[in-house]
């Protein structure tokens, strides 16, 4: 059962991994090229294996594991991209700054059953370069709560997905739930366009402390660490204080909104929504999602719990 796990490069590219593990006998195929994935993919649809995507921008941690387990429950061939997508950033600096660990995410892919790596270049998903980019043009209500906080940051993330979706053709994507909002306009522009692919939600990973896991994280300090950990907090007592048959929650969003700025957090957003589309809710709303966005040492966080 257990034997040498082996990765298959196919590129032509200058960074080679040769590397073997002693685990199970999983085959990882690391892809750089669009029309190497499209074969390789083609073949496996000739054996009727149904196929899920997993986009990401590398940095894995938990959080993104989970993700891929979730993916091996329903597919039998599962593709993760990883792509530092540039015009999901309003902010040069951050894009710059976002971790790039490319061999330690290759290592732990090894390790969970992933098939194939897809590693795109700028010009497979851009042939065109960014600024002459076709893209998405997302709806009026996409651009309120992380929408209004960063400019232009979904209309970068439905435009790379879209194009990643029609580069695999996958039968099912999965997304964690931690970006909610994201999550409802990649299932809003699946269904808009017809797309014919089923959008799994994943439940948030946390650290023992409650803290969302993120890539962000690794930037904060220790005593903003201590802090942060006050923002999921924060979301379960305001989820206690809730009467959804009230549909009235003004008193409530500003005594924690006072807290967490009393914690020493920039408060962009904290509010409730109908979990459904993100409606401002009311009495009738029956499954409603606490959200907040803050920053601390300069760095975003976001987090949110579903009631109902």
């Amino acid at each position: 059962m257990f034997g040498p796990l082996k990765i298959r490069i196919i590129l032509h590219q200058s960074i080679v991994f040769h590397r073997y593990y002693t685990l199970l006998s999983i085959s990882l195929d690391v892809i750089y090229k669009k029309k190497e994935v499209q074969v390789l993919l083609d073949g496996q649809r000739r054996k009727l294996s149904k196929i899920a995507l997993i986009p990401t921008m590398g940095n894995f941690h938990d959080g993104h594991l989970s993700l891929i387990e979730l993916a091996r429950d329903y597919a039998d061939y599962v593709v993760v991209s990883i792509f530092v997508n540039p015009t999901q950033f309003n902010d040069e600096k951050d894009f710059e700054n976002y971790p790039r660990t490319l061999e330690s995410d290759i290592e732990k892919l090894t390790k969970t059953g992933v098939n194939l790596l897809f590693l795109p270049d700028l010009c497979s998903l851009y042939p065109n370069g960014t600024d002459d980019a076709i893209k998405v043009i997302i709806p009026e209500r996409a651009n309120d709560l992380c929408g209004k906080v960063r400019p232009g940051h979904f209309e970068g993330v439905l435009s790379v997905v879209l194009r990643l979706f029609n580069i695999i053709k996958p039968d099912l994507s999965v997304f964690g739930q931690k970006d909610f909002q994201q999550k409802l306009l990649i299932e809003q522009m699946v269904m808009d366009l017809s797309l014919g692919i089923k959008i799994i939600g994943a439940p948030i990973i946390r650290e023992r402390d409650g803290l969302a896991m993120s890539s962000r994280n690794q930037h904060l300090s220790f005593a903003a660490k201590l802090t942060a950990i006050k923002l999921h907090k924060t979301l379960l007592e305001v989820s206690y204080l809730i009467n959804p048959k009230k549909g009235e929650f003004t008193s409530i969003l500003k005594e924690a909104e006072d807290k967490l700025i009393g914690y020493g957090f920039d408060v962009d957003y904290i509010s409730i929504r109908s979990s459904i589309d993100l409606s401002i809710p009311n009495k009738d709303s029956k499954k409603l999602v606490i959200l907040a966005s803050v920053v601390i040492e300069g760095v975003r966080l976001i987090d949110n719990i579903l009631i109902g």
